[in-house]
């Protein structure tokens, strides 16, 4: 992929040695990471997964409740509360 801005230029050192000052502006390179994700990564607005079942939403909120629960205790490391959290 290439981008579709262009920039031939070269970097410039400042007074300071440690210091490197890149011509090309942050907005620019932002923009340009935004273009080429745009092309590439595709994007699925409101699919579900295709192996999601009503299922999988129970047993979700199961994990979701347990944890909360777990938490509530201090979250500890043995015993049932642990073991049923796994």
């Amino acid at each position: 992929m290439v981008c579709p801005i262009t920039y031939t230029a070269t970097i410039k050192k400042p007074q300071d040695e440690n210091t490197m000052v890149c011509p090309i502006p942050y907005t620019e390179i932002v923009n340009c990471f935004i273009a080429c994700g745009e092309q590439c990564i595709p994007l699925k607005v409101g699919i579900r997964k295709y192996w999601w079942c009503p299922e999988l939403d129970d047993l979700k909120q199961q994990c979701i409740d347990m944890t909360a629960l777990w938490s509530s205790l201090g979250r500890p490391r043995s015993g049932n509360i642990n073991a049923e959290r796994l």
